[in-house]
């Protein structure tokens, strides 16, 4: 954590509203200055979250990857879909946390 920044306790419930809803109270202090020296990465934050049924976006560490929580597997897939046929660089892939096992 930064300075005085404590982060959030972990939900004890690990169902989707409650870990997004953790997860907004957390931040990435990476992800502005990777913006500023890699604006591809705010592209593709802005598209990840102009994305139907998304309820969470962020940049993964030090902005290799851009994250999207969806409301539903279905829309994960289909935000892929419109993300891999879109303007921008780079690939993308839906999956289901816990399920043991990735589907593009």
């Amino acid at each position: 954590p930064r300075g005085d920044a404590v982060p959030p306790v972990p939900p004890g419930d690990w169902s989707r509203d409650a870990v997004i809803n953790w997860l907004k109270g957390t931040r990435n202090d990476l992800q502005a200055p990777a913006v500023r020296l890699e604006p591809a990465i705010g592209v593709a934050l802005d598209a990840m979250a102009a994305q139907a049924g998304v309820g969470f976006v962020r940049m993964s560490g030090s902005g290799a990857t851009v994250i999207g929580l969806f409301e539903t597997f279905e829309r994960a897939r289909a935000a892929a879909d419109r993300l891999r046929n879109g303007d921008i660089e780079g690939w993308a892939m839906a999956t289901n946390l816990g399920a043991g096992s990735a589907v593009s």
